[in-house]
């Protein structure tokens, strides 16, 4: 099928009707005060009709006041009313139309693209071809729809699939900070609000050493409270919160720091974090994040630590 354009016609437009103004391959017609919309593919201006843009104007005219059988059950002066194109284009036009073509693509009615409705009166037609291009046209449009609906059914799958995204890494920081307070037998403790003196404890400092961490606890930090402030997060424990946005590198404050290499930091690859749980006989689950399995590993070295 041809490829196609769309294009709008404005009343500004329908007065002109000359050569150097027509406008669209494929059209989604507007006539200005009404609903009606009609597509033409862009094989109009490969064919037959070459050279006669009356013929062409026209035809776009009416395929916009047709029905939905492909009916233009109205006089020429009515469709230059309608669309202020000049009465002569459209008599040209229609003239054109009207006329057999043995080179059409289309040898039905002797290649004409229209065709009267009764034989007792001059005007009042039936586009020909108007139900073959419909049926085109009804394909392109679910063509188009099924490729949207595959587009958001695989970024549905993406976003449930593995993946590194902060957010995740967030999620997992908040589900993490809680259980490590449970298990120091904080389970009934309260989550409050970012607190106002937040700063970087000498517990988080000692963490941070021991892990390797310390170098860019202040970028950390800066990271770490800007991104709870925008969620309005809230936990039980503040620190622990801190030390899962360090381990996670919330913002890939390290990878930035060291233009994206981490070398020994085993959560900076995907490589690296399967072999970390093969280290420790952790094994993914089906369809699980990067995120959790990081989660799951942190909670084992700390386990036993």
């Amino acid at each position: 099928m041809s490829s196609v354009t769309t294009m709008i016609i404005q009343s500004r437009y329908r007065c002109a009707g000359y050569a150097g103004r027509v406008i669209s391959p494929y059209t989604a017609l507007r006539l200005e005060g009404s609903q009606i919309y009609g597509k033409v593919f862009d094989t109009i201006y490969d064919g037959t009709l070459y050279g006669h843009w009356e013929a062409i104007v026209t035809l776009q005219q009416m395929i916009v006041l047709s029905s939905a059988d492909g009916v233009v059950d109205m006089t020429p002066q009515t469709i230059s009313a309608r669309t202020s194109i000049p009465i002569d284009i459209i008599t040209k036009g229609v003239k054109v139309l009207s006329e057999p073509d043995q080179f059409s693509r289309t040898p039905g009615n002797e290649g004409r693209r229209i065709v009267l409705l009764d034989d007792h009166r001059p005007w009042g037609w039936r586009l020909v071809n108007h139900g073959k291009y419909r049926a085109l046209r009804d394909m392109a449009a679910k063509r188009a729809a099924d490729r949207d609906r595959i587009s958001e059914k695989r970024r549905e799958n993406s976003d449930v699939a593995i993946s590194r995204h902060p957010v995740a890494d967030v999620a997992h920081a908040d589900a993490d900070a809680d259980a490590t307070t449970k298990r120091r037998g904080g389970a009934t403790a309260r989550r409050t609000s970012l607190p106002e003196d937040f700063v970087i404890s000498e517990r988080v400092r000692k963490w941070a050493t021991e892990k390797g961490f310390d170098s860019l606890l202040d970028q950390h930090l800066e990271k770490f409270i800007s991104s709870v402030k925008a969620r309005g997060a809230r936990y039980v424990d503040w620190d622990e919160a801190f030390i899962n946005c360090i381990r996670d590198d919330w913002g890939d404050i390290r990878r930035r720091a060291t233009g994206g290499k981490n070398g020994a930091n085993w959560w900076a690859t995907e490589d690296g974090i399967l072999a970390k749980a093969k280290e420790l006989g952790l094994t993914p689950r089906g369809g699980e994040s990067w995120a959790n399995l990081k989660g799951r590993i942190n909670a084992t070295i700390e386990a036993r630590a």
